[in-house]
């Protein structure tokens, strides 16, 4: 008798958590929310938005005279973390245009020439005019 009340107990607990956890919330399909998209096509996006992650440059190299030196060192063009961006073996008399992308959240880059180094401030200008001589700024 116990056993048998058991079952029936057992039976309609089943049946009840069987019913009570599927439940639907609503119409899976209901597309009504404004913000909901289906692909890439439906994307709204503002015409300021940059869609780029990087940024291109160009870094025209001005070489510095010098008398005796005509060894080849790599310049270097880094992220001020250290990552190599660009790197060309130049004469450090030898005047050179470069290429070089930058990922947009870089504000600053390194660039070095054996024991020379300079960090430059990155705007929207895209071509960087560069020496490793400082212009003279002392009026006698």
């Amino acid at each position: 008798m116990i056993i048998q009340y058991f079952k029936k107990f057992a039976v309609i607990a089943i049946l009840g958590i069987l019913t009570s956890s599927c439940e639907v919330d609503g119409d899976v399909n209901d597309n009504t929310d404004p913000d909901t998209t289906e692909s890439f096509k439906d994307l709204e996006v503002a015409s300021t938005f940059e869609w780029k992650t990087a940024n291109d440059f160009t870094l025209n190299y001005q070489g510095v005279p010098v008398s005796s030196s005509s060894a080849k060192r790599p310049l270097v063009i880094k992220t001020q973390d250290g990552k190599t961006l660009r790197k060309v073996n130049i004469e450090l008399s030898e005047d050179v245009s470069l290429d070089f992308r930058v990922p947009s959240s870089e504000e600053t880059i390194v660039v070095d020439w054996g024991t020379f180094e300079k960090s430059i401030a990155l705007n929207s200008n895209s071509t960087i005019d560069f020496t490793f001589i400082e212009p003279d700024t002392n009026e006698d």
